[in-house]
């Protein structure tokens, strides 16, 4: 999917595009955005989309074809959180945790057998925050480091002409936050850019957001379980190391 681009877009910080191919895309996923959470992380793989895929795709389903029966194939999707805790598809008492925690590693181990680049931006949340405000402004300085980290990578490839999209779930929650996050970074909010010293205008990476569902988008499903990992890695909690260590 290589996309001419004839006019003269700007990328997500509001600034001009560098490049004219829009090559490869940002998918994007959200952990720990509650109030309550210690840590926010927002997570993302860039992928060719040319290149890489259809074989991504294939492993996915080769996946499902593995542990779900037939009739629940069509449409399937793996949730990181329902993998790890049990929920309405993994049942507790019908899926041991033994084999949920097989099937998360087999997934993020797609990641890396495809040599995937994974970028993280995270937030930690401080000892004084006590407003919705608060939970926000952590969101989006996660977001800042995803982007900076993305931007990095598309700098250094050697295909100067490539531009890369982001594409995010398709959720009302994850809408309004990466909304926000967007609206502080473009207004470059001083709030936002004082505790983000080395974040630089974005030049490779297409503005605007692009929203999916993981049914339709099916590898959003890996950075679903990019940003899960990642979070228990940081808030340090269980079986997260053996699960990082898949990548």
């Amino acid at each position: 999917m290589i996309i001419p681009l004839h006019s003269s877009p700007l990328s997500v910080t509001g600034h001009p595009i560098d490049g004219d191919r829009l090559v490869r895309i940002v998918l994007v996923d959200e952990a720990g955005i509650s109030r309550d959470d210690r840590v926010t992380i927002v997570a993302g793989i860039i992928v060719d989309v040319d290149k890489q895929w259809r074989m991504l795709e294939e492993r996915r389903q080769s996946l499902i074809n593995q542990y779900i029966p037939v009739g629940d194939r069509p449409g399937f999707a793996f949730h990181a959180t329902e993998l790890f805790s049990g929920g309405s598809y993994f049942k507790r008492d019908q899926w041991p945790l033994q084999v949920r925690l097989e099937i998360l590693k087999r997934l993020l181990r797609i990641i890396k057998d495809a040599k995937i680049p994974i970028v993280v931006g995270y937030c930690f949340k401080s000892e004084d925050e006590s407003d919705k405000k608060s939970a926000q402004l952590r969101h989006a300085l996660a977001y800042c480091g995803l982007l900076t980290g993305a931007e990095h990578y598309m700098r250094m490839l050697k295909d100067k002409n490539q531009v890369a999209m982001i594409i995010a779930e398709d959720t009302s929650q994850k809408k309004n936050l990466l909304k926000q996050a967007h609206f502080l970074i473009k207004t470059e909010d001083p709030e936002c850019f004082e505790y983000l010293p080395r974040f630089q205008p974005s030049t490779k990476i297409f503005g605007g957001l692009q929203f999916a569902e993981k049914k339709d988008y099916t590898l959003l499903q890996l950075a679903d379980a990019c940003a899960f990992v990642f979070r228990r890695s940081l808030a340090r909690l269980s079986h997260a190391e053996n699960l990082r260590a898949r990548f």
